[in-house]
């Protein structure tokens, strides 16, 4: 909708309570929220009056910018000029505004401050970010003096702090009352809470001897079959659970030389496993068996894997009347932007109506590349860039008869925030709950939603010490599991990824024939995707951007376990 020059006015004058609410600043500017339509050039502003500077571009449709008093008087008089008929210079600036306001103090609050409020203690910590003055050393200089001089007039203890021209972070430690002038501080962009959902390493670099031995699952039990990179089938975990290790892979041996496999193995036997190894209570009810597809680089390279899947499934279901695979494999050569079905994901439809099988596969992790968000734009652009050609399926994961699963974060807190609580350097790029930043999702043929399902796969951050960098690795921000290298006293490991996704949800799919050993693969799907919740937070993720309604559904089985289902918008 489009304003005119007296509804806008009326409106400016509407907004003006919420302005005055503000206090600080280092200088005497007003900052101001237009909302504006999609393409707009913030630049543009200063066509309505120079005085009015372009601070940050919070989405597609929200600039915010300082004005001084002249900017407002003469901003006011072209107004009032296109309400009475008058000519106006580059009022198609106007009228790609769409509203003029403040920035409110619901503006300011975080991700995890809106889910839980300010924590109930007399003192507590908050992550106070200021407005980016990137063009301007000296602005810069003033705002960081003025905003810590300001501090330490209302006694808001600074325990840290990170300056630079693109961020400006500090750790504060305050009442709520205090923390209610913060979100009224003119130059504050946004607070929250500092991030506490963690993977501690205590957990993950425990003594397997603390933890019972474990029992042979029935022989009953139902099984899984990973197709990946071999397993470590003597870890002490896994090992009375292994039904048959065999290696599909010409001249290799059935063992692990990667370690994915093995990753993969134990997700597949326990589900949530980090679940598991904080209670160190380990009852595996399924049969685990192995298929080797994959060499010591995760890779395979002898011909066409899709021969020695074939070989491997036929093998399984014919000797140990196997239903559900795992194959936590993609192609990112091979992104699927409409058309035909590949090789990959033909082999795997045609496998599964003629031997009435279930595979799970992974959705496929995003390929860091030059077109890839940099730095800060990785937090500052999510969820957006999910929906680029970057982040579209990849073989096999378009096949129409599997069950195709996606990543959701689950921790926000690095190993590295753990030890230093007072640093606010690392910064997570998606709140947990919502979709993982690297993970994939398009539609298949004929608009088919892909991938139906999504559960915890990891999370990344940035490093704002470290030049921003990417921690995409080894920050504490994965799904715990199995390690092939526990006989040198390295038992379980983290990595983050869809392939950590899947397996979670091949374990609930091999469950549901603990009560249905006789049922078909398809009655295992509407299970799991029949039995889907929405997370609250994917779901206001959804409430906040149309583009996103329907984004994700979680599962949940009688065993506590979540899963989610994402869904695209058609090109």
């Amino acid at each position: 909708m489009v304003l005119t020059g007296k509804e806008f006015l009326s409106e400016r004058h509407l907004q003006s309570a919420i302005r005055r609410e503000d206090v600080g600043g280092f200088d005497e500017r007003k900052l101001f929220r237009f909302t504006v339509q999609k393409g707009f050039n913030p630049d543009d502003l200063r066509k309505i009056s120079t005085e009015i500077e372009f601070v940050s571009q919070e989405d597609e449709t929200v600039v915010i910018g300082f004005a001084t008093n002249a900017a407002l008087a003469q901003f006011e008089a072209r107004l009032s000029s296109m309400a009475s008929g008058e000519h106006v210079t580059n009022k198609e600036v106007i009228y790609a505004l769409q509203s003029v306001d403040g920035w409110s103090a619901d503006n300011r609050k975080g991700w995890a401050l809106k889910q839980q409020g300010f924590p109930d203690r007399d003192e507590f910590m908050l992550d106070v970010e200021l407005w980016p003055l990137e063009d301007s050393h000296q602005a810069r200089q003033q705002a960081w003096q003025a905003f810590e001089s300001w501090l330490a007039e209302k006694r808001i203890e600074k325990l840290d702090q990170i300056k630079k021209p693109e961020l400006t972070l500090y750790r504060v430690r305050c009442t709520v009352a205090q923390a209610d002038g913060l979100l009224h501080h003119r130059d504050v962009r946004s607070i929250d809470l500092p991030p506490n959902f963690a993977l501690e390493r205590s957990v993950v670099f425990q003594d397997i001897q603390n933890i019972p031995d474990i029992q042979a699952p029935s022989a009953q039990a139902p099984g899984v079959v990973v197709l990946d990179s071999g397993i470590a089938d003597g870890h002490p975990l896994l090992k009375a659970a292994v039904g048959e290790a065999e290696s599909f892979l010409p001249g290799e041996g059935p063992h692990d030389e990667n370690g994915h496999g093995t990753h993969v193995a134990g997700l597949a036997l326990y589900g949530d496993f980090e679940k598991h190894l904080r209670a160190r209570i380990f009852v595996p009810n399924l049969r685990l068996y192995s298929g080797r597809i994959l060499d010591k680089h995760n890779e395979n390279t002898t011909g066409f894997v899709e021969n020695q899947i074939e070989e491997a499934v036929r093998y399984f279901v014919s000797k140990h009347l196997c239903k559900v695979f795992n194959l936590s494999f993609g192609d990112a050569n091979k992104p699927y932007l409409g058309g035909h079905l590949k090789g990959l994901s033909v082999t795997l439809d045609t496998l599964s109506r003629e031997l009435g099988v279930l595979f799970v596969v992974s959705s496929g992790n995003h390929r860091i590349n030059e077109d890839s968000p940099d730095g800060l734009e990785w937090r500052n652009q999510y969820p957006g860039y999910l929906l680029n050609d970057g982040w579209r399926l990849i073989e096999p994961a378009p096949a129409l008869n599997v069950l195709t699963v996606g990543s959701l974060a689950r921790h926000n807190q690095t190993y590295n925030s753990q030890r230093y609580p007072l640093d606010p350097a690392e910064l997570l790029i998606a709140p947990p709950d919502q979709p993982s930043p690297f993970t994939r999702s398009g539609h298949s043929v004929d608009g088919a939603i892909k991938p139906e399902l999504m559960t915890y796969g990891g999370n990344w951050a940035i490093n704002t010490r470290a030049n921003h960098a990417l921690l995409d690795r080894a920050a504490g921000l994965g799904v715990v599991s199995t390690s092939y290298q526990f006989a040198g006293g390295h038992p379980f490991m983290a990595d983050a990824g869809t392939s950590m996704a899947a397996p979670q949800v091949a374990h609930l799919a091999a469950s549901v024939l603990h009560e249905h050993p006789d049922t078909t693969a398809n009655f295992v799907r509407a299970q799991l995707c029949l039995n889907a919740v929405r997370p609250q937070t994917s779901q206001q993720l959804a409430d906040q951007d149309k583009v996103f309604k329907q984004v994700v559904v979680m599962v949940r089985s009688k065993k506590p376990h979540c899963t989610a289902r994402w869904k695209t918008p058609s090109p």
